[in-house]
């Protein structure tokens, strides 16, 4: 985004589809390069949404990775925009000084970390997320900031979820970014075209088998046998196990300290054709 922002700028970015769209041709409002996080900040590539995702904070991160594993969510939108004149009229009902852009006279276009459409009860839902730190919970004019997203979500119909980060598990989370860090991304030169999935293929036969032929060996034990009966690189057979993990081929406990060093007995391994037969996977 621009240092300098106008009203002129707002509406051509508007106008041209910033912060609006679905699925792969989703345009969030604010991009990972808009911003100096020290770090902090992720560009998620080719998500099953079919997009990068641009995430601002490891909280969002976190989230995003509890969001994006579950099947009941169907699609991710982050930094999404609100309304102007919607939050401008809440603002004002409520008392509450609506944001402006560093030295302008220009209302921010607010917008809320996650909106998410998902599955209720039979039903397709949309709800919105917002990813916080606990100390952002003692800063008031981030409440009232808040404040207004929320209200303008009421009355937009949309249920509002206000996440701390004391909230996150966080053995879950460290997981599922083994998992997401183990996935080939987009442009990832590998060995051969598709070396990574012709690996996962082999890996997930050679753990079926130790499930019953070994089942006290660790995954790390299993994985590293794989290595040296393939000639493979040292951590191959492990970064196999991870992407058929995330593909949730390769099930186990999310919430496990450790996962390479449980036993290959506590886990579960689906044939292709059995995991196209199912409708859900690893929880």
């Amino acid at each position: 985004m621009p240092r300098k922002w106008t009203e002129a700028k707002v509406a051509s970015l508007i106008a041209s589809g910033i912060g609006a769209g679905s699925g792969p041709d989703y345009k969030p409002w604010i991009h990972v390069r808009d911003i100096s996080s020290q770090g902090r900040k992720h560009l998620v590539p080719g998500t099953r949404f079919g997009r990068d995702v641009h995430l601002l904070s490891n909280i969002e991160y976190g989230l995003f990775l509890m969001l994006e594993w579950s099947d009941a969510v169907l699609d991710i939108n982050e930094q999404f925009a609100l309304d102007r004149d919607l939050t401008q009229d809440v603002a004002r009902k409520l008392g509450i000084k609506h944001p402006y852009y560093p030295g302008t006279n220009v209302p921010t276009v607010m917008t809320g970390d996650f909106l998410v459409t998902l599955r209720r009860g039979g039903q397709t839902v949309v709800e919105a997320f917002n990813a916080k730190s606990d100390s952002d919970a003692e800063d008031v004019r981030q409440m009232e900031k808040l404040e207004i997203q929320r209200t303008a979500l009421e009355l937009m119909d949309v249920k509002h979820h206000l996440v701390f980060d004391s909230s996150l598990p966080q053995k879950k989370v460290r997981n599922l970014d083994l998992l997401e860090r183990a996935r080939v991304k987009p442009n990832e030169i590998e060995p051969n075209p598709g070396y990574f999935d012709e690996m996962a293929r082999r890996l997930g036969r050679h753990a079926n088998l130790a499930v019953s032929a070994s089942p006290n060996k660790t995954l790390s034990q299993v994985c590293a046998e794989f290595d040296n009966a393939h000639g493979a690189p040292e951590g191959t057979g492990l970064r196999a196990a991870y992407i058929l993990a995330k593909r949730k081929e390769l099930t186990f406990d999310l919430n496990s300290e450790h996962p390479a060093q449980q036993p290959i007995g506590r886990f579960k391994v689906e044939t292709e054709t059995q995991f196209k037969r199912l409708a859900g996977g690893m929880r």
